[in-house]
């Protein structure tokens, strides 16, 4: 992905920036994402999570993620950090299905 010429200084900040963690992320099994997007909560820690979906999302959006485990839930803010395509999936009829893999940053209310 290309940036603009007329990059925000915070798109410029965070794209040329290493990932960096500020704690270890731990596998999130049983957590799902409930919203606004269906998908799947790969992996979390206290600062972000590691999420994947059939939609892309936007960098640098500011999202409200609902994120469930049996019939808890618990809803926060998140900024996506980068997103990518990691594979596509062959569904029963034979079609490809793209999962994008993506990091969020939870930010404070």
């Amino acid at each position: 992905m290309q940036l603009h010429s007329k990059s925000s200084p915070r798109e410029k900040r965070i794209a040329g920036r290493p990932e960096e963690r500020r704690l270890h992320r731990e596998p999130a099994i049983g957590f799902s994402l409930k919203s606004p997007i269906a998908g799947r909560i790969v992996d979390i820690s206290a600062f972000g999570a590691g999420v994947e979906s059939h939609s892309p999302l936007r960098v640098l959006e500011e999202l409200p993620l609902t994120f469930g485990i049996g019939p808890s839930r618990a809803t926060v803010r998140g900024e996506v950090r980068w997103c990518r395509l990691a594979e596509t999936k062959p569904t029963p009829s034979g079609e490809s299905v793209p999962i994008f893999r993506a990091g969020i940053a939870f930010v404070d209310p």
